[in-house]
């Protein structure tokens, strides 16, 4: 605390306290915020009690738009954190009760690759260009190990628990702590599509093979979903003798959707069918209807939706929208010009019918001023290529979005939006471990350091709730989301992409004072290729509980790999509804497993079971012993509504 984020400290202050203290007839003691804090109370201050977010920027910038800045950063860290807290850490768990390698070392560096990303600097993007090119070494490093030790982690586990089969088998494991409907996807290597897939009961299982080729290089670079769907492959390259061989063989997608019960791993087995699979007929139509909504696609490749339930359409979701930002590092600050609704030039649109789902794939490019000059857009354009995939599921009550993008504009915002069919004065987003409630109107006064807009950061989901619709829009790894009121007209807007130039300027429109160093930030543009991953999902009610479910639902796909070995439903936990488990760990003397889990129901007594543990007791969130829990297998525990606690589980 020797001075701050952009000065260096005061390496001789400490030398200075005796003499000053001397000086000024005082005792000057060198202390720490704890002991800070506790000389105040002492005193007895007739303290406020201030409640809220405190963003509010009247004395000091709240440098609100570090969310959408190097967007790169954001999904990468995003995905990284997703593989190793909700796929890594409980598989090791599973490994320790097993008696096998917990991969415990593995898992601890890919962490540390994290946490160095974490310096609010570092993962916020507003630093030079050198900074964070370290900081997007370290998070893909930290996906490329982690995605290793899931691979063997699974089949460690397998080895461990399966038993020897003439048949080919998937094994899937759902990281999701509830059971339910789920889709899973995974590449495998046959010599034909003719297979059928079955449960372990003898059942057929709905499913869609299609061939994929030779997977290319470009298919591993890929972050999210697609690299789960490359476990077999990745196995092949860990385990096998003579991997570059893999890449040879004939590649089929395998889809299809199964019951999948609570942190388990489920077993199912793909047989040869007898005779030629009939082709799915071409379905070339643009819109979709299932059981919660109807869907309509527009010219300009956003959609109109019609809510089944509640007997609404709701139009214009998923238009561009993009703006010139002749900003810096920590804040948007608009050119001139007004924002635009960007109409894109549509190419192609092809589309794919799998029985349980459909995919509109648009490709197109959107055209956009180059680049801003002093505080007005070029009148020079330049072309962006994209590819907008809609996913839309028989059984789900989603859309699926998944963009491709090449950004080559500089000084500009890009966003995507939806236009309400109704006003709203609250809208909700995900904190760490609850939800957090925003106005759609906030006061902005002049003398303000830094503009007050209702521009607000999420976690990864915002709701919106009102009296005719209810809707959430769930992102991997976008964060930043904004409420437009004009007139009658309520908008959301969630920024795709940031383009700026300079870490700190000072003569922005929308901040009073530099928040940093005057310096030079090219790759701040972030001109390259995206992928980028978001999901409209329509609500049944205004329960937290059903927040975190979808949300979850859509981000935390099931894993799969193909093994000789088949095995028997292998389940860890069993988990109230009203229950969330937001971590599942080895603790940190390595002795026992940690649970932490918040209660999204109400007050009241709830249940967990598992018949791997004997003994179980609250520890705080330091992983220290508070109390001893009674029961076996089985206990009861009490939690306030939003309440957290953590839970250490003995064998």
């Amino acid at each position: 605390m020797n001075g701050t984020d952009h000065e260096m400290p005061i390496i001789e202050l400490p030398e200075k306290f005796n003499e000053w203290s001397k000086e000024f007839g005082v005792e000057i003691i060198h202390s720490n915020l704890e002991n800070y804090i506790d000389e105040v109370l002492k005193e007895n201050p007739n303290l406020e009690r201030v409640k809220g977010e405190l963003r509010e920027p009247k004395y000091e910038p709240v440098l609100k738009d570090v969310t959408s800045t190097r967007i790169y950063l954001k999904v990468l860290n995003f995905s990284s954190q997703l593989l190793y807290l909700k796929y890594l850490e409980p598989l090791s768990c599973i490994a320790k009760i097993l008696g096998i390698n917990s991969r415990n070392n593995e898992i601890d560096y890919g962490w540390k690759n994290i946490l160095k990303s974490h310096p609010h600097d570092s993962i916020c993007g507003c630093s030079i260009d050198r900074v964070h090119r370290d900081v997007e070494a370290r998070l893909y490093a930290s996906i490329e190990i982690g995605i290793g030790v899931l691979v063997k982690l699974i089949d460690n586990i397998i080895s461990k628990i399966g038993e020897e089969s003439k048949e080919l088998n998937i094994i899937v494991y759902n990281p999701l702590d509830k059971e339910g409907k789920r889709l899973v996807e995974l590449y495998l290597n046959l010599d034909s599509p003719n297979f059928e897939l079955y449960d372990q009961k003898g059942n057929l299982i709905e499913s869609y093979i299609e061939p994929i080729g030779i997977i290319s290089n470009e298919y591993f670079d890929i972050i999210g979903k697609t690299k789960y769907m490359l476990m077999n492959q990745i196995r092949g390259f860990l385990m096998d003798k003579r991997p570059g061989q893999r890449l040879m063989l004939p590649t089929f997608k395998l889809s299809f959707i199964a019951d999948l019960p609570p942190l388990s791993l489920t077993s199912f087995v793909l047989r040869k069918k007898e005779g030629i699979v009939k082709k799915e007929e071409e379905n070339l139509d643009l819109n979709f209807e299932n059981n919660f909504y109807r869907f309509n696609l527009n010219k300009d490749g956003s959609f109109n939706l019609y809510d089944k339930i509640r007997g609404i359409e709701i139009k214009n979701i998923n238009y561009f929208e993009d703006q010139g930002d002749i900003g810096d590092e920590y804040n948007f600050s608009p050119t001139e010009e007004n924002p635009i609704r960007v109409i894109p030039e549509i190419k192609s649109i092809d589309v794919k019918d799998k029985i349980f789902l459909k995919l509109i794939i648009i490709k197109g490019d959107i055209s956009l001023p180059a680049y801003a000059e002093e505080r007005k857009r070029s009148s020079e354009k330049i072309s962006m290529p994209f590819i907008m995939t809609y996913t839309l599921y028989r059984d789900f009550p989603r859309i699926d979005v998944t963009l491709e993008i090449e950004n080559r504009a500089k000084d500009h915002r890009l966003r995507f939006g939806i236009d309400l069919p109704e006003e709203i004065d609250k809208v909700f987003n995900d904190g760490y471990y609850g939800i957090v409630e925003h106005d759609t109107r906030v006061e902005n006064r002049e003398e303000y350091v830094e503009e007050n807009v209702p521009r607000y950061a999420m976690e990864s989901f915002v709701v919106l709730l009102g009296e005719k619709f209810k809707m959430m829009i769930t992102t991997q790894g976008l964060h930043e989301y904004e409420v437009e009121r004009k007139e009658n007209e309520t908008s959301l807007k969630i920024t795709l992409l940031r383009s700026v130039g300079y870490l700190s300027r000072g003569d922005l429109k929308t901040r009073k004072r530099h928040a940093g160093p005057y310096l030079p930030t090219p790759e701040a543009q972030c001109i390259g290729k995206y992928k980028l991953d978001y999901s409209f999902i329509m609500l049944n009610s205004d329960k937290e509980k059903e927040f975190y479910e979808r949300s979850r639902d859509y981000l935390l796909c099931p894993v799969a790999i193909a093994s000789p070995l088949k095995i028997k439903e292998w389940r860890l936990m069993e988990i109230p509804e009203e229950l969330f488990l937001t971590t599942l760990k080895i603790s940190e003397d390595n002795k026992d497993i940690i649970g932490r889990f918040v209660n999204m129901g109400e007050n009241g007594i709830y249940n967990i079971k598992s018949k791997f543990f004997r003994k179980a007791m609250i520890n705080n969130l330091r992983e220290e012993y508070l109390e001893d829990l009674d029961g076996e297998e089985e206990w009861k525990i009490y939690f306030k509504k939003g309440e957290v606690k953590t839970i250490r589980f003995q064998k």
